[in-house]
């Protein structure tokens, strides 16, 4: 049970995809499917409808160039054979190991902010979803029989789709109520800013406003949207403080249970846990560290991360699965629910964002009861890079691939 915890071609989309140039028009969206009660009466989308998401979600989800994708001189896609993907990509080794890399950048598809002020183009995650569909069909052609997945420097972002590779990676049916649970951070504000969208209503409130009750599941249901989710809320004493919170939340997810039908999600594991191996510089926070906790706590992949003094421990994630947002956000949503206070939120002389943390992971069986990001999680292998390694991630790649699959 997954926890946070057919379409021929004779290669599917390697390097650019035709569909870029231009295609069906499909307006399927996976929020689209997905809204609502768990249960309906409507069957999920055949693969079809996957399928043509592709030339809408590359055509208005381009490639962002001017990001940086990898932190080394040289591109990934200058060596080993690119076998397609953009936020997530996919390349064969041509080792003797039949060794595939999934280069993991980020859980946070988006426009340029120049086109997308907001980051929320629904198609930039369809994009994510068809190319993660694609890669692992690449895969299966190209005979690659173990993965290195590469988290470097990836800050994380959308829980359900990290949820997803999960889903992908381990066969496990995912089961909706056994969502990792999470608590908000109970403050003076926060509980002004619930009290505000509770009296604006469901309605009235802008969809995923942080403190917008109805957007979240408690269980196999969702929570309804005129709850207090603080009060009583929970407290805990966290190295001699007393941390409040709101009761237990779980994110919406039940998409994932459209896309296993959708896709065809095969319920038996591609890969052993001896063939996926993590590699990474220990900068692979929130979503990702969600990620490659369950790979690796629940699942026993292993994980390679490279550090200045490779003898020293090194942890393979940073900020577990937490949630932050900004003070540009919290006002926004103040906006939304019309809450005005000047003590609380004081009006803004410059504009600006200040990012803190709102949220925390309950640890699901490792160690219940506590919160993800107080604990430790040391990997199990550490090296360090030459130049070579460091300018070039192919290199890098093979290197780690020989001491991990010898």
């Amino acid at each position: 049970m997954l926890m946070l915890f057919s379409f021929n071609a004779t290669c599917l989309f390697q390097g650019r995809s035709p569909s870029e140039t231009g295609g069906t028009n499909a307006t399927t969206n996976a929020d689209e499917t997905t809204t609502g009660s768990q249960e309906t009466d409507t069957p999920p989308p055949d693969p079809a409808v996957i399928i043509n998401k592709m030339p809408r979600a590359y055509a208005q989800c381009p490639i962002d160039t001017s990001a940086a994708r990898y932190q080394y001189e040289t591109s990934p896609q200058s060596g080993a054979e690119y076998l397609g993907g953009r936020d997530i990509q996919f390349y064969a080794l041509g080792d003797a190991k039949k060794t595939g890399i999934v280069y993991l950048s980020t859980f946070d598809p988006k426009l340029p902010v120049t086109q997308d002020p907001n980051g929320l183009s629904q198609a930039c995650r369809d994009r994510f979803i068809v190319d993660t569909y694609l890669g692992f069909k690449n895969f299966t052609q190209a005979g690659v029989e173990r993965i290195m997945i590469d988290t470097s420097n990836n800050g994380g972002g959308s829980v359900d789709l990290n949820q997803f590779l999960q889903r992908y990676l381990t066969g496990d049916d995912y089961e909706v109520d056994l969502n990792f649970d999470t608590l908000l951070r109970k403050s003076p504000l926060a509980e002004a800013l619930l009290q505000a969208n509770l009296k604006v209503g469901a309605t009235g409130a802008t969809y995923r406003n942080i403190y917008q009750p109805g957007q979240y599941r408690n269980g196999s249901e969702m929570v309804p949207a005129d709850e207090d989710f603080f009060a009583p809320g929970n407290q805990y004493a966290i190295n001699g403080q007393t941390l409040y919170t709101s009761d237990a939340l779980q994110d919406d997810v039940q998409f994932i249970d459209v896309l296993e039908d959708s896709l065809n999600i095969s319920n038996t594991a591609p890969y052993s846990p001896n063939e996926i191996v993590f590699i990474g510089n220990g900068l692979c926070g929130s979503a990702c560290s969600s990620f490659t906790n369950f790979l690796i706590e629940y699942y026993n992949a292993t994980a390679y991360i490279t550090s200045g003094r490779p003898k020293n421990p090194i942890e393979f994630q940073a900020f577990a699965a937490g949630q932050s947002t900004s003070s540009q956000a919290i006002y926004e949503e103040a906006s939304s629910v019309n809450y005005v206070d000047s003590d609380l939120l004081p009006p803004l002389q410059v504009p600006g964002r200040f990012s803190f943390t709102i949220r925390g992971a309950i640890s699901p069986n490792i160690a219940p009861g506590t919160f993800v990001q107080y604990r430790s999680y040391p990997a199990q292998n550490t090296y360090g890079m030459t130049a070579e390694q460091f300018l070039d991630p192919i290199e890098n790649w093979k290197y780690v691939a020989g001491k991990a699959f010898a």
